[in-house]
Formats: structure tokens, C-alpha cells, sequence
């Protein structure tokens, strides 16, 4: 998960420099097709693997966090001890931790396509201001280039990885928690 968040990072980091170039220079906008083209290319060739490693720490870390999250609750509605206390912290911190650990790369992935927009704004700009009529049809065909390889990542097609999917892990977790709940009042009440 770290890899994955330090790839889409560096990704982000390259989008930050390339907008600047793209607003801050002349007419090259060939230059800035390939440029982009390297990007968007040097992401796509890890995505498989990306995915990959996406979805299995999603299958294994989710029941895990809904179970930490689970064990505290039902900690605190029993009233632990205060020597409990310090386990129930680190367990608390080791919730987090997973919860970061799991949407780090997605947040991140979120600001690699908030760059891209970005970058739409700075070519809609240019192409405002541009005096030069022969510029402009080049800068519209780099602007249907970005617009036609958005950067936008789903895992597998089905999670997509943006700044919602901390909300739906959290709606996830949630979910479960009301499901596990009401299973072991069941239980419970049927002794």
C-alpha cells in the first residue's frame, strides 16, 4: 500500500511540474502531448499490479479493521479496566493505522486526477487568450488528448480510487458493525 501511494505521489508530483510547465511556456504543444503521453503511459504500465495489490490488502485489512473496530466498542461498552486501558489505546491507533494504511493511495489518486483538472483549466485559459489562430487548433487537440485519458483509476472497475473511497470503507465498516451487532443481541437474546 505504501508503493501504491508513493507511485501515484511521484505521478502527482510529475502533474504538479508539468501544469506549471504548460501554463508558464511557449508553443510547444507537441511537446506537451508526449510529455503528457509519458505520464499517463508510466501509471497505466503499473496499474495492473497496482489493482492487484489494491485488492487483495482491501480483502484482507477490512474484515480486520471492522473487527478492531468491533472488539473496542463492545471494550468500552463493558467498561474495561484501567489496565486494559493502554491495549485498547494501541488498538485504537492500530485501527487508524489500517484505516490510513487502506486510503492513502486513493486520496492520493484523487489528486492526481484534481491535477489533471487542473491542467483542463490551464489549456481552456490559454486557449482564451491565444492571438495566434494556427496555435489554437493544436492546443484544442491537446485538450480533447487530456480529455480523453482522464487519469481517473478504478480497481478492477468496481472501487474506484479517489477521495470517496475513504467514505465507503467508513460506510463499510459501519455496515458491519450494525450487522455483527444485531447478530450477537440475537444470540444473546435467544439464550
Amino acid at each position: 500500500m505504501i508503493v501504491s501511494a508513493f507511485i501515484f505521489y511521484s505521478v502527482y508530483c510529475r502533474l504538479r511540474v508539468f501544469n506549471g510547465i504548460v501554463e508558464n511556456s511557449g508553443s510547444q504543444v507537441t511537446e506537451y502531448v508526449l510529455m503528457y503521453k509519458s505520464i499517463v503511459n508510466s501509471l497505466e504500465r503499473a496499474k495492473g499490479h497496482l489493482s492487484l495489490l489494491y485488492t487483495f490488502a482491501l480483502i484482507l485489512r477490512l474484515p480486520e479493521l471492522v473487527a478492531t473496530t468491533y472488539i473496542s466498542l463492545l471494550k468500552i461498552k463493558i467498561n474495561y479496566e484501567h489496565d486494559e486501558a493502554y491495549n485498547q489505546i494501541l488498538r485504537n491507533f492500530y485501527t487508524m493505522y489500517t484505516f490510513i494504511l487502506l486510503t492513502a493511495p486513493a486520496v492520493i489518486a484523487g489528486s492526481v486526477a484534481a491535477a489533471v483538472g487542473d491542467l483542463r483549466v490551464i489549456i481552456h485559459e490559454r486557449l482564451l487568450l491565444e492571438r495566434d489562430e494556427d496555435y489554437i487548433p493544436e492546443l484544442e487537440l491537446f485538450l480533447s488528448y487530456v480529455d480523453g485519458r482522464p487519469m481517473q483509476y478504478m480497481v478492477f472497475k468496481i472501487v474506484p480510487l479517489d477521495w470517496s473511497l475513504p467514505v465507503i470503507i467508513f460506510n463499510i465498516c459501519i455496515s458491519y458493525q450494525i450487522i455483527v451487532v444485531q447478530i450477537t443481541n440475537f444470540i444473546w437474546c435467544s439464550r
